[in-house]
């Protein structure tokens, strides 16, 4: 497996919007019922990869995920919870070493000792905004304790200024980590997805090619937005944080989803 330990996203699919050419039922409205129906069926709504049941049994905050969809349009998303470690395959592990020679003898011990990797990860989510203005209110609630990408329909960017600040383009989302071999030795650890600073722009595209196949109209002035915390989850124990990374909080995922549905109800 090329980047094992990538769990299933918890949301639809990875999206975003353009200008209504389509006749029929509101995109977000259609979306709003779909997500309120139990039974509800991939078929039945384009912007979903997954069935409805399928994605909440995966959610633990299934409840806050319809909740925040009678807004948005959620297109992915992932949350920072404990997920069980898991032992690399044989053929996960040439690859790996194909692609990173220098862990090689680290990575040999690993496999020998048959090490179960362990996932650190950002709560993120990504969604379809009906416009700026919503984008704007999501963003001022949850700044204090997030990093954003917002991608406007023109394909202009704005994003926090993290991404200058570090001089990168990419902010590590999800990070495999394996345990300590011997205490005081560097920690192996490779980060498998990021957010990067054009996210969005793809998304655009792909949303428009779906909503085009579909009978409902949408909105000129939506945008797509990222939100990720700036606090990793937790680590099991045995497992190091990388340097320079705090340990994290188990509740940060709901306080994301709440901090945004509070702020979209007012």
């Amino acid at each position: 497996m090329a980047e094992p330990l990538r769990e299933v996203s918890r949301s639809p699919r990875r999206a975003a919007a353009s200008t209504a050419t389509s006749a029929g039922e509101d995109c977000f409205a259609l979306n709003a019922r779909w997500w309120k129906t139990p039974g509800a069926l991939a078929s039945e709504n384009l912007l979903s990869d997954y069935d409805r049941d399928e994605i909440l049994v995966q959610n633990p905050l299934s409840g806050q995920l319809i909740g925040l969809n009678q807004y948005v349009i959620t297109c992915d998303s992932q949350d920072s919870h404990l997920s069980a470690p898991q032992v690399p395959s044989s053929e996960w592990y040439a690859q790996t070493v194909q692609r990173r020679p220098h862990f090689g003898k680290e990575l040999g011990k690993h496999e020998k000792r048959h090490s179960k990797i362990a996932l650190l990860q950002r709560s993120y989510i990504e969604m379809v905004c009906q416009g700026e203005e919503q984008a704007r209110i999501i963003i001022d609630a949850v700044r204090d304790f997030c990093f954003y990408v917002l991608t406007r329909p023109a394909g202009t960017q704005e994003c926090s200024g993290i991404y200058d600040e570090l001089n990168t383009e990419a902010l590590p989302l999800t990070t495999m980590v394996f345990p300590e071999l011997r205490s005081g030795r560097p920690p192996v650890h490779f980060t498998v997805t990021n957010m990067f600073r054009g996210m969005g722009a793809e998304e655009v595209e792909d949303l428009v090619r779906r909503l085009d196949s579909m009978p409902c109209t949408y909105p000129s002035t939506f945008c797509s937005l990222w939100v990720c915390t700036q606090e990793f989850g937790p680590l099991p124990d045995g497992y190091p944080y990388p340097l320079g990374t705090a340990a994290g909080d188990a509740s940060v995922t709901e306080k994301l989803y709440t901090a945004i549905l509070d702020a979209l109800q007012e």
